[in-house]
């Protein structure tokens, strides 16, 4: 079946241009359908915060805490980045000691590392798949997905890991490309589809696409 072209805007964030990037299974089927047809299973942020394993478990996936102590509002370019992190802004306004939380309910996830390792297949799994051109990755990821879930934005990017708070005006780290320093040892690289409405459909969420086997190969 023919591909559907579709155009939803796409955020590249730092790694983007990577020349790989790998993916582990611990069931060895999912890596071979993936190099064979590109049938992917994609995980969730609302998995991510309950999953069973408490080691890989993070509450606060894709959440995110910004403080102003003082801030006026003296420019059109400040108003915008005000705006940017929550704050509803007019020219004029003082801000003092506000705090916005903010939270994604829930968003489509495929993670990968940044390197292949006798360490990594330990935690995720021993099969692994190496993922050409992230970039591209991404684009076959939102047309699979559309199909079945449609997609309003997508982005890649490597997850930083620090605290998920920022204060000020300037720019913060993408929110769900940040966590805990307990987890650098993961090394990740992540793809992210935020759909157009929620709740999600009940897992797994597998989709597929002929572009998907033309980047993998199987090194585990």
């Amino acid at each position: 079946m023919e591909q559907q072209q579709v155009t939803v805007p796409i955020a590249l964030g730092p790694g983007h241009d990577s020349p790989v990037v790998y993916r582990y299974f611990d069931q060895e089927q999912f890596a071979d359908v993936l190099c064979e047809r590109g049938v992917l299973r994609l995980s969730s942020l609302e998995r991510c915060r309950v999953i069973e394993d408490a080691k890989r478990r993070d509450v606060g996936e894709a959440t995110h805490l910004h403080h102003l102590a003082e801030e006026r509002v003296d420019s059109a370019a400040k108003q915008a980045r005000l705006a940017a992190f929550g704050f509803g802004a007019q020219p004029g306004d003082v801000f003092e000691n506000c705090v916005v939380f903010r939270r994604i309910p829930d968003a489509l996830l495929v993670c990968t590392a940044t390197r292949f390792s006798a360490a990594l297949q330990t935690k995720f799994g021993k099969f692994c798949v190496e993922i050409s051109r992230p970039a591209l990755a991404l684009e076959y990821l939102v047309q699979g997905t559309m199909p079945n879930i449609p997609v309003k934005q997508a982005g890649c990017a490597l997850v930083r890991y620090g605290e998920r708070t920022s204060s000020g005006v300037f720019a913060q780290y993408p929110i769900g490309f940040m966590k805990p320093v307990i987890f650098e040892d993961e090394e990740e690289f992540r793809f992210m589809l935020v759909p157009k409405s929620l709740p999600l459909p009940p897992h797994p969420h597998d989709i597929a696409h002929p572009g998907l086997p033309t980047l993998c190969r199987r090194v585990a």
